[in-house]
């Protein structure tokens, strides 16, 4: 059965765990970057980047969309971290 998934995109994804020097459990954030990781960010006819509008009660939320194939399923996941330029330029 064909099935096509859809989630969100965060920059900021897990967290690694270490203890310091005292014993003291730690986490690390580390920035995923995802023009190195197996995503396809998805392009409009302009070649731009693909961006959609999602309504709420407050106001509209945009994003843009990459995918990655998981199997042979397409995941399509929202990142809404736009930089203000981009958003500006290709809205």
């Amino acid at each position: 059965m064909p099935i096509i998934g859809v989630g969100l995109l965060y920059t900021e994804g897990y967290f690694t765990q270490y203890l310091n020097l005292d014993g003291w459990q730690q986490e690390k954030y580390i920035d995923n970057d995802f023009y190195t990781m197996p995503l396809i960010q998805l392009e409009d006819e302009k070649g731009d980047p693909l961006l959609i509008e999602v309504e709420f009660p407050d106001g509209v939320c945009k994003a843009a969309v990459w995918k990655i194939e998981v199997g042979r399923n397409p995941l399509y996941l929202l990142d809404t971290n736009i930089p203000r330029t981009r958003r500006a330029s290709a809205w």
